[in-house]
């Protein structure tokens, strides 16, 4: 009888896998999509704006009740929790007197959303950089050209945390996590932000206002992405995956060119396959400036 351990069966698994290792800068800000739940709200208030005691319970007061709590039809002067001031939100159109009505009253739909965090930093899941991935593959026209390379990628890939990105722990439970870091590689600084948005539906217009975490531009991240190497896509199809992928982006709002993304350095690496020796730096974008938050 033989036993393997984790560490066996893991080096097995990255003999059989070809690994990506990339280097990337945001360059327009990530949105946040998670619905706030009060725990949720309770952390962004505790690890990013760094309030404790009564001043954390007025500040979750503050977002829950103040922001979305007053009817339609009324103005609201609304208090945003990074202290950036006020902002003033008219939730509905005023009507004008003697004027008929011609359609369906306009609903509004209020939500907040926030960037996944825990005591570490706000942080992108392995699962959203894996849908990055698989969508470019396929918009490419991979999963079509080459027969097996969607259930190699879907069902045999694995995104873990590297580098500044990467906390250490025991165990390394936590590589799913693939946390945000500034310059410095210090926990990235995150706002709060309205978008608005309006939608046309069977029961009439829609306004939609979301106050979102933000994540602006600058955020570094690095990680690794490795699949089964069935000698079936080589290192320019990797090439034109990452490059593709730069441009679908991370996290919500993706229709307001959220979530975009510059890789500074990809290294397709499959030294550790048995069948092949080969580790190639891959170039896909000359360095650039940060865009402006959009």
């Amino acid at each position: 009888m033989k036993t393997y351990s984790y560490d066996d069966l893991n080096k097995k698994f990255e003999a059989m896998t070809v690994a990506c290792h990339i280097e990337a800068v945001t360059t327009t800000r990530i949105v946040g999509g998670l619905p706030a739940s009060e725990e949720g709200l309770r952390a962004f208030i505790k690890y990013q704006m760094g309030l404790t005691g009564d001043e954390a319970d007025e500040a979750l007061r503050s977002i829950v009740t103040h922001e979305f709590g007053k009817p339609l039809g009324t103005k609201q002067y609304i208090t945003l929790p990074t202290g950036a001031g006020s902002k003033t939100i008219t939730t509905e159109p005023e009507e004008q007197e003697n004027t008929p009505v011609l359609e369906l009253a306009e609903v509004q739909t209020s939500s907040v959303n926030l960037i996944r965090r825990d005591e570490y930093g706000s942080y992108l899941g392995d699962w959203m950089l894996k849908a990055n991935l698989k969508a470019a593959a396929s918009r490419v026209g991979l999963f079509v050209a080459v027969k097996g390379v969607k259930g190699d990628m879907a069902e045999m890939g694995r995104v873990r945390a590297t580098g500044t990105s990467a906390v250490d722990l025991p165990g390394s439970y936590n590589l799913n996590r693939i946390y945000l870091r500034d310059a410095k590689g210090k926990p990235v600084k995150t706002e709060m932000d309205y978008l608005r948005g309006r939608v046309n539906t069977p029961s009439g217009p829609n306004s939609i206002i979301t106050l979102a975490e933000t994540c602006p531009p600058g955020a570094h991240v690095s990680f690794e992405f490795r699949f089964f190497d069935g000698a079936k896509v080589s290192d320019d199809d990797i090439a034109d995956i990452f490059a593709a992928a730069m441009n679908i982006g991370w996290g919500s709002a993706k229709s307001w060119e959220c979530g975009k993304f510059r890789i500074e350095k990809l290294t397709v690496d499959r030294a550790t396959n048995g069948r092949k020796k080969s580790s190639k730096v891959v170039k896909i974008t000359e360095p650039e400036k940060v865009l402006a938050a959009s």
